[in-house]
């Protein structure tokens, strides 16, 4: 085979999975990941410190949980901080539950069918908050659908300029000879 026909025919076979996995021209710059993290050490401490363990020990595992992150907070401190709130009343609610769980366990049989009924009110409130949690996960991940549909749409429209754009990127400005 000659030179040429090698090249189109690898050109060919790459091309499809190239164009796949190639950049997205709708997404913009990445986030920028120390300003995350400054926005997670001041809201949540505790994530912070996993967060710069990861960092150390599996770099790939940590930049998948700070685009987890990214993706669920975005870039919004409004959203930070309704996240925060949502974190404390849960957190405080479960504390109230286990202490409640506790008091129920020492308590007289008397005394633990009230309790029992303030157990089970607490639980419906955390049931509550949960559910809300994911109601809002839910409307986070329609937004993302919905963009990755306009993406594909716009992918779509300019289709050609997208393949010829790869094309050129990879036979272009080649120094000739070497």
């Amino acid at each position: 085979m000659n030179a040429p026909r090698i090249l189109t025919l690898a050109l060919a076979l790459a091309l499809p999975t190239a164009v796949w996995a190639g950049p997205s021209h709708h997404d913009g710059p990445p986030p920028d990941a120390e300003e995350l993290l400054e926005r997670i050490q001041e809201a949540y401490p505790d994530k912070y410190e996993h967060l710069m363990k990861l960092r150390r020990s599996h770099p790939a595992k940590f930049h998948d949980q700070m685009r987890r992150i990214h993706q669920r907070l975005g870039p919004d401190p409004e959203k930070w901080e309704e996240m925060r709130e949502q974190h404390e009343q849960m957190r405080a609610k479960h504390d109230a539950f286990r202490d409640r769980a506790d008091d129920y366990a020492e308590a007289k049989p008397k005394e633990q069918a009230a309790i029992q009924a303030e157990l089970i009110e607490l639980a419906g409130e955390l049931f509550e908050l949960r559910q809300e949690q994911r109601r809002q996960k839910l409307e986070r991940v329609k937004e993302q659908i919905a963009d990755l549909e306009e993406e594909i749409t716009e992918r779509d429209k300019s289709r050609d300029e997208i393949i010829q754009e790869f094309v050129e990127d990879a036979i272009g400005d080649r120094p000739k000879g070497l």
